[in-house]
């Protein structure tokens, strides 16, 4: 019986496996620094974080030149996410979460991440969802104070 799921499982695999395919490659560009953390995209251009210039970079996606640079909020800047007006950054040093204007990198608000290694970020159209890579979890935030309104295991390994 073991046998006959084992060759079952592995059939089903391979079949699986030969209709699968990663994307192709429609466009590309060097990054404007060597140590991208984070992106998001605004509707016009992508904004990149970089951890070790410490740097938002504002990039046009047709040309890769950058735009717009603005100082990271915190020391060590990972997910980027666009609220439609506003951009936002998780810090996993600092482990805040940060709202910017992108205009001039003033920071406008930040509240405590409710996990210890906030890194992705994503805006659902209401609030910010922050994904925790060493505990596998995402969390969707209270946009007031930061905690974890609603938390799950995430579906694959480092989120």
């Amino acid at each position: 019986m073991y046998k006959k799921y084992s060759i079952y499982l592995f059939m089903l695999l391979m079949v699986s496996s030969s209709f699968s395919h990663p994307g192709t490659v429609v466009d590309s560009f060097k990054t404007p620094y060597h140590f991208s953390t984070g992106l998001t995209f605004d509707g016009k251009y992508l904004w990149v974080a970089d951890y070790k210039a410490d740097k938002l970079v504002a990039v046009d996606p047709a040309k890769g030149d950058v735009i717009r640079e603005i100082p990271s909020p915190g020391f060590w800047p990972m997910g980027l996410a666009w609220d439609g007006k506003y951009l936002w950054n998780a810090d996993s040093k600092e482990k805040k979460i940060f709202k910017i204007d992108p205009a001039d990198g003033t920071i406008l608000f930040a509240v405590d991440s409710p996990s210890d290694n906030p890194e992705g970020l994503a805006w659902d159209g209401k609030t910010l969802w922050v994904s925790d890579a060493r505990n596998d979890e995402i969390m969707k935030i209270d946009m007031s104070d930061g905690t974890a309104v609603e938390k799950f295991d995430s579906p694959a390994k480092y989120p």
